[in-house]
């Protein structure tokens, strides 16, 4: 990731001086893929299947737009793909009285 200190005028300066921090667009695209990543791991460590759908969710719908950005079609498919068995199986335990209460 490339991160760029620029003051009101645009020149760069140091951290140091208190100058903002701006991302350009691939350190944008690499922090959506980074936290799409961190999300489907974090889903897979969860106990309760509702919560892991969840974030499972919240993370394949982040590597979908991700591959989308990126141009990696085949990505954003599969992701794409798990969005919609993550749906289906969160509205099927969601009308299940087990599941309705436990997130």
């Amino acid at each position: 990731m490339r991160c760029v200190a620029a003051d009101a005028a645009g020149a760069g300066r140091s951290l140091l001086n208190g100058g903002g921090v701006r991302m350009d667009g691939k350190a944008w695209l690499e922090l959506l893929g980074y936290a799409a990543s961190v999300l489907v791991a974090v889903s897979l460590m969860m106990s309760r299947i509702v919560r892991l759908r969840v974030i499972n969710l919240v993370g394949s719908l982040a590597f979908t737009a991700y591959g989308v950005l990126i141009g990696a079609y085949p990505v954003a498919a599969v992701n794409g793909f798990i969005v919609l068995i993550n749906l289906w199986f969160l509205a099927r335990m969601l009308r299940a009285k087990e599941y309705s209460a436990s997130w």
